[in-house]
């Protein structure tokens, strides 16, 4: 990932304070963001802001948001701001306006900037986990393994109920703690074609196994 691409982020989940949002909070006539979720093991955890808080200045510039469509301003302009710099935010918390000083990351890493690796012979794809896999699944912020991204219809994983969004923890007792392991994993089963395979993953809140008898191309 090149970090010169990189923007600053704050980990938190808003939604804009339109005329009716206004009125049911009782703040008729403002506009802004109500911070709606607070991401677990980010900066903004940190800091002073909470949920239900209306940001309605950011660096002193007021944000004027009150339409649907003005969802991703905000976003926009801490993009604009330097990584590790300190963010100035105007909040109305219980009717009063409130200053707090928040720390700006770097934008966490998507599933659409996450590497991927197949298994051509089990047919069945992963991806590295992101921040945001590990905060929808209630895990720490250093937790290992890949996500099953896909799976062909059909395939020994499917047949298996390997599933799309299982976490991929071992497979035949060997750890996959990232791409480049699962790569090198997947290879020796090329080689060996062992009678079964063995994979361990995370499902939800349990664990499960998932156990394969392909039939190995013959070389």
């Amino acid at each position: 990932r090149n970090t010169e691409l990189a923007k600053a982020w704050m980990g938190m989940r808003t939604q804009v304070v339109t005329t009716k949002v206004a009125k049911a909070l009782g703040i008729e006539g403002k506009k802004g963001f109500r911070v709606t979720w607070i991401l677990p093991g980010t900066q903004v955890e940190q800091s002073e802001l909470q949920v239900g808080d209306v940001i309605t200045h950011l660096n002193g510039e007021a944000l004027e948001a009150y339409r649907l469509q003005d969802a991703q301003m905000m976003t926009r302009k801490v993009e604009d701001l330097e990584i590790g710099g300190q963010a100035k935010l105007t909040v109305l918390r219980a009717g009063k306006p409130v200053e707090i000083a928040v720390t700006l990351e770097e934008t966490p890493n998507t599933a659409a900037d996450a590497r991927t690796a197949e298994d051509a012979v089990l047919e069945y794809k992963v991806r590295e986990l992101t921040f945001i896999d590990r905060v929808n699944n209630d895990l720490p912020k250093d937790y290992e393994g890949l996500i099953v991204a896909a799976i062909t219809p059909g395939s020994w994983a499917q047949v298996a109920n390997l599933r799309a969004g299982d976490i991929l923890l071992q497979i035949n007792d060997q750890a996959v703690d990232g791409i480049r392991t699962f790569k090198k994993i997947v290879r020796q089963l090329a080689k060996d074609k062992p009678k079964r395979v063995k994979i361990f993953v995370r499902r939800g809140r349990s664990t499960a196994f998932v156990f394969m008898r392909p039939e190995w191309p013959r070389d």
